[in-house]
């Protein structure tokens, strides 16, 4: 359990829990305090279904409006994303991941948009155990940003969408798949 204390800080600490709650990382527990949420298999099903429907209509959007500059700029981040997975780099491969879905949320134009995928996101890193369980599984998920790229780069939203919603699955199969129920319990 998490509990505010001290007089000088509860200003900032009751922000942030409240960020931590908004995201989906922290349940109350009272009035004064909360609880850090532990991972269950329900609970990152939901996540990623979450994280699948906002990432999915975000891609549709970016490419209906988004800017060829920041098409351009997911472009560079998927391929570099493939780049590190093909050789290895799976530091390189998390880095332009995160950069990757990023640039989504923020080519939308949409500020709550991008906020709420931001925050998907983040919910569904902090629920996994490990972002991609084997070598081979980031170089199927960087190939899927390159599928996601291609879509928004042609302004197809049918087909950006329909790519971003099938990535997401894949990836929550791959989490799922990797999950040691035991090893879940706080």
């Amino acid at each position: 359990d998490i509990e505010l204390v001290g007089e000088g800080s509860k200003t900032p600490v009751r922000e942030a829990l409240l960020k931590l709650r908004q995201i989906g990382l922290v349940e109350s527990t009272g009035r004064r305090g909360g609880r850090v949420t532990f991972p269950s298999r329900s609970s990152i099903q939901h996540a990623y279904e979450a994280r699948r429907a906002l990432e999915s209509s975000a891609a549709e959007i970016v490419a209906e409006r988004g800017s060829d500059e920041d098409i351009l700029l997911i472009g560079a981040s998927a391929r570099s994303c493939l780049a590190a997975a093909e050789s290895g780099d799976l530091v390189g491969f998390r880095r332009y991941d995160m950069s990757f879905h990023e640039q989504i949320g923020e080519a939308t134009g949409n500020p709550r948009l991008n906020e709420l995928t931001a925050d998907s996101l983040a919910l569904v890193m902090a629920l996994r155990r490990r972002d991609v369980p084997h070598a081979g599984d980031s170089v199927l998920c960087a190939r899927a940003h390159m599928v996601i790229y291609e879509a928004l780069a042609a302004r197809d939203p049918d087909r950006a969408r329909v790519a971003m919603r099938d990535h997401v699955r894949q990836v929550e199969g791959y989490v799922l798949a990797s999950l040691d129920e035991d090893a879940l319990a706080p």
